[in-house]
């Protein structure tokens, strides 16, 4: 039984991987700290840069960069 299940699970990893490669969306976005940006910028087929509006904004408030030496 636990065979199946297996196999089941890493059918469901795949499938779900080619659904990301043709449904989803790679982009960027930079955000500078204090500012809020409501578009990822990206690059569609050939190539072609494109802008996608998220329908929401995301923002930064405060940035903190720690290093541990």
């Amino acid at each position: 039984m636990g065979v199946y299940v297996v196999h089941v699970a890493l059918l469901a990893v795949m499938f779900g991987s080619i659904a990301t490669t043709n449904l989803g969306l790679d982009g960027m976005l930079s955000i500078r700290e204090g500012e809020q940006e409501r578009f990822v910028r990206g690059r569609g087929p050939g190539g072609l840069p494109y802008h996608h509006d998220l329908g929401f904004s995301v923002a930064c408030e405060d940035f903190r960069l720690k290093t541990f030496v």
